[in-house]
């Protein structure tokens, strides 16, 4: 972003097969006060989704002005349906 003089982003798509957790633990470090999330939506896919991570994930994009507004399952991949977490709501 820096290399092209960017400060923001209007979407963010986050695909990176489980390290989206720490990079969203690092950009939650601190509320948006503190540091402001550099894009205004973001389209992600979890993976090894628990119920925990997911609070913590959902409080902080709340602190953000961010709310979940869609779901897909992959119904391509058992360890994605059959998971005890997967309710079928936001």
């Amino acid at each position: 972003m820096a290399e092209r003089n960017h400060s923001h982003i209007d979407l963010l798509k986050v695909d990176i097969e489980s390290s989206e957790w720490s990079l969203f633990d690092e950009l939650c470090k601190g509320g948006p006060e503190v540091q402001p999330l550099p894009f205004d939506q973001l389209l992600i896919e979890l993976h090894r989704v628990d119920a925990s991570r997911m609070h913590k994930l959902v409080k902080c994009l709340d602190a953000h002005g961010l709310y979940p507004f869609a779901r897909e399952e992959n119904l391509h991949s058992q360890a994605c349906t059959d998971h005890p977490t997967n309710s079928g709501t936001i």
